[in-house]
């Protein structure tokens, strides 16, 4: 990262902000959110958790017939409700300024009433050994609780 005075590593234990994120690379989210719309069959069920990707898989829905979506993020299911042939399930849990994300113990526990034909997550990204990374372990263990 260019900063004045200099250049630096960016965090790898902070992630930037969710603001700033929803705002990058909107062009490659849409084509993910576009392509993965188009892949995925009308009437089927489908975990959602959060990210900003996501949000852009929630807009790009709108052309399938027929889904289930239980997701934790309200963004996403804000999105979701103005489908009308998507029924939208937003599990309970504490309500994460950050992210208006839902995590927590009530999350996890509601997850396990669910069953999804497909589980669409986002992760903060891929170590060299293709590992999975993320920055809070509350959603690590509700999108592990999905799949």
């Amino acid at each position: 990262m260019r900063h004045h005075g200099g250049a630096s590593m960016p965090s790898s234990v902070t992630n930037t902000s969710y603001a700033l994120r929803r705002s990058e690379f909107t062009r490659e989210k849409n084509r993910i959110a576009n392509r993965l719309a188009q892949w995925l069959p009308d009437r089927c069920s489908l975990f959602m958790s959060l990210g900003t990707t996501l949000l852009a898989v929630a807009q790009a829905l709108g052309a399938r017939k027929e889904l289930k979506v239980i997701t934790n993020s309200v963004e996403a299911a804000q999105t979701l409700v103005t489908h009308a042939e998507t029924e939208v399930i937003l599990l309970g849990g504490h309500l994460q300024r950050r992210n208006l994300g839902v995590s927590g113990t009530g999350t996890l526990v509601a997850v396990e009433q669910y069953r999804a034909d497909l589980c669409l997550f986002s992760v903060g990204g891929i170590d060299a050994e293709g590992n999975l990374l993320d920055y809070h372990e509350a959603e690590v263990d509700i999108v592990r609780a999905m799949l």
